[in-house]
Parts: structure tokens; sequence; C-alpha cells
């Protein structure tokens, strides 16, 4: 089994990888990717900024966030690969996905307000849209965690 899972600085996706690992523990050969995508903002001017500063600074977030998501959770049997990239988030996951050749795609969520819906739309969304894999969007990953138990008993 091979997971890609899509992380950022929220809480939601950080727990959706944890969820992911501990899903994945069922298989002896199982992968999990977690991928972290540094996004331009286009409101914001890169002028004094280089690819390669803004890929140092990608590189920071990443490995901060990929200890976030692994800090205290037993891995022992899954293989974790860790990728950093700058892009478009939706983007850059399904080109991954595609290039790993990924069983499934695992991704948290959280509530935009109808404003920022109206002016983007949000990474699960254009994921779940385009994948020609399943993805899965798991909004309360330690529900599923219970339910994962008892099905293992």
């Amino acid at each position: 089994m091979k997971i890609l899972v899509g992380v950022n600085d929220s809480k939601d996706s950080q727990d959706v990888a944890r969820w992911a690992i501990k899903f994945a523990s069922q298989d002896k050969e199982a992968e999990v990717i977690l991928v972290f995508v540094e996004k331009r903002m286009p409101f914001i001017s890169y002028e004094d900024i280089t690819d390669e500063q803004l890929m140092a600074l990608a590189q920071l977030d990443g490995e901060i966030i990929f200890e976030k998501c692994l800090k205290g959770l037993d891995t022992k049997g899954v293989t974790i690969n860790e990728k950093i990239v700058l892009g478009d988030p939706g983007t850059e996951i399904l080109k991954i996905a595609k290039d790993e050749k990924v069983d499934f795609i695992a991704l948290g969520t959280r509530a935009l307000s109808p404003v920022c819906k109206l002016f983007m739309c949000s990474v699960s969304e254009k994921v779940i849209k385009k994948s020609p894999i399943p993805v899965i969007v798991n909004r309360f990953p330690f529900e599923s965690e219970k339910i994962l138990q008892t099905a293992n008993t």
C-alpha cells in the first residue's frame, strides 16, 4: 500500500498524516509519502527572493511540519518519505501521486468562509475534482481511528 498525504501547518492535516501512518501500519510493505507544498502567494512581492531562498524557507517549514506529524508516533513497519516542493498545492499533490503511483491520497480539510471560497478553491476540493485515484478527506481522523481499532478487534 502506498499513500500520499498532503500536509501543511494545520492541525487537521497533521492529524490526517498520523491517521494515515497508523492505517498503513496494517500492511507490512506500506509506504507513506508526506508532501508539503510551499505556494507563492499572488499578493506578495517576491522580487527580492530567489527560488533557492524560497525553497530554503520551505525546507525549514516542511521539516517542522513533518516533525509535528511524526512526533511520538510509532512508525515501525511503515516507510515514511518526505517531499517538499514549490508550486500550487493541488497541482503538485496530483503530480506526485501520479509519479509515485500511489494507491490513494489522504488530506485534511478546514472549513473555508464563503468569501474565501469565492476567491479560491480549497486544496482538497481541487484534488477531489481532478484525481483519477481515490482521495480520502478525513475531517475527524481520530473518530476514524476508533472505528479502525474496533474493526481490528
